[in-house]
């Protein structure tokens, strides 16, 4: 059984970082760990390598969660939610013009004995991801605030830098690594240190610039939802080697009758993984406007 414990460190920024805190948490753990039997009452069990928990996209994770109100005469026009599970209701005071009997008005006793009228209401949010591309962004910029708002909805343009791990062994006795081996990850490492001796697993930060980060988030495997009709897709995956075959020997191709109809059935397919990575993960893939080829253009 796995379960999962936070910890909360105050720091000073100006000697180190979250990264730095959780390599030094790593060591400080491998050096408690080391204490022959200090964990025995509670079954020796294997403790993983320290990580900095950071919000995911539209997702409810560590960290702040953020809300904008787009308001615009006075009225609130928009609600975005970095968290999809969050709720907004609006209490509006400026019910003068307002029937008292309209749906959603309420009579709020105060405390000096008056009485007020206020509108109350649920109010629809929209997902971060919604926040890209409008009016509501470019203000956020200009006001200089986009790195701390703007990056869970756009993170390869507004992240700041970000890091990445890897694991190397250390032998003390001979001053220098146990291996030439980077591992990707502790439990890997420390599988192979605990056959050695004196060796201990060293972490190695490295950090990744803002405009990497699509590419370290690409390389990261992550579920698709696709409706897949088997003997189709076979049939569209022997037309691709068709088609690979006939480029590959300079062949002029004419399709055969319904062939069409499975190259488009693919392009279908790729537009939307295309969407699902766009949508779900800020991995930008999509075609712009005019971007593709038009139908006279097409070797079809």
């Amino acid at each position: 059984m796995k379960t999962l414990l936070t910890l909360e460190v105050e720091y000073d920024p100006t000697v180190t970082n979250p990264e730095g805190l959780a390599a030094a948490m790593d060591r400080l753990m491998e050096t408690a760990c080391s204490t022959p039997g200090i964990l025995d009452d509670y079954a020796n069990p294997m403790i993983g390598p320290f990580f900095v928990a950071t919000p995911a996209i539209d997702s409810v994770a560590a960290g702040p969660q953020r809300v904008v109100v787009n308001v615009y005469g006075g009225v609130v026009q928009d609600v975005f939610c970095s968290d999809p599970h969050a709720r907004a209701a609006i209490v509006d005071w400026g019910t003068e013009s307002r029937d008292p009997c309209e749906n959603g008005i309420v009579e709020v006793q105060t405390e000096d004995g008056g009485k007020l009228l206020a509108y109350v209401a649920d109010y629809p949010t929209q997902p971060w991801k919604n926040l890209p591309d409008t009016d509501i962004e470019k203000a956020l910029v200009a006001a200089k605030l986009a790195e701390d708002w703007l990056a869970p909805s756009r993170p390869e343009q507004y992240s700041p830098p970000q890091a990445t791990r890897r694991y190397i062994l250390y032998d003390f006795d001979a001053g220098d690594l146990a291996t030439t081996t980077v591992y990707d990850s502790y439990p890997e490492a420390a599988d192979d240190a605990s056959e050695l001796d004196n060796v201990i697993v060293v972490p190695l930060v490295f950090e990744k610039e803002a405009g990497d980060v699509a590419e370290l988030q690409s390389a990261q495997p992550v579920p698709y939802h696709l409706t897949i009709d088997g003997p189709q897709f076979r049939a569209q995956r022997e037309l691709l080697l068709k088609l690979q075959g006939l480029a590959g020997g300079g062949i002029p191709y004419s399709p055969a009758r319904g062939e069409l109809e499975r190259l488009e059935g693919l392009i279908e397919l790729t537009d939307g993984i295309a969407d699902q990575a766009h949508d779900n993960y800020a991995i930008d893939c999509l075609l712009d406007v005019g971007e593709g080829p038009c139908a006279c253009e097409k070797p079809w």
